[in-house]
């Protein structure tokens, strides 16, 4: 139970349930079980919180209008009397700053370390650079072997071909 008060759940009885009313009646009180609410009662009216609602709403109109039109100093006024309050509301309790030291700051110096160091390092030293490296060699060896000539190249056919061939001699 919950604070010795009683939970009303509300289940409407048109629009999106139609038919199925009896369905969500069911799931509503298994749900109330489920969290061990004893006394759920299921189509009552809350009335009350309505009417609560209605009068804080009414009420915070009638404080604004008296103090913005009928003594348009008085937000000055309450303004400098709670400074403190005033300067914690205006700065949003300050969860921008917490969350600038708690969460932006640490990502930052950690986007930092990794630009300068691992990226830096390992992906243009060695990825970038060995691939380079490979590319190189391959390509002085290959420049190497090539003369322009093409009795040369027809050479290089055959001897090729003989090794293949062979190859297939010793797998059979």
């Amino acid at each position: 139970m919950l604070g010795g008060e009683a939970v009303t759940l509300v289940v409407g009885e048109t629009g999106f349930f139609g038919d199925g009313i009896a369905q969500h009646v069911h799931v509503v009180e298994q749900i109330g079980e489920l969290v061990s609410l004893d006394h759920v009662r299921v189509g009552a009216q809350p009335e009350r919180p309505f009417a609560l609602g209605a009068v804080v709403g009414l009420l915070g109109i009638a404080i604004a209008y008296r103090i913005w039109v009928q003594k348009p100093g008085t937000s000055a006024a309450i303004q400098a009397r709670l400074s403190p309050l005033h300067k914690l509301f205006s700065n949003k309790w300050y969860f921008d700053e917490l969350i600038d030291i708690l969460v932006v700051r640490p990502f930052a110096w950690f986007g930092r370390f990794g630009q300068q160091t691992f990226e830096r390092i390992f992906v243009t030293g060695t990825l970038v650079g060995g691939t380079t490296g490979i590319v190189r060699a391959g390509s002085a060896a290959v420049r190497a072997v090539q003369s322009g000539y093409l009795r040369s190249y027809a050479a290089f056919l055959l001897v090729g071909l003989a090794l293949v061939a062979f190859y297939f001699l010793l797998q059979a």
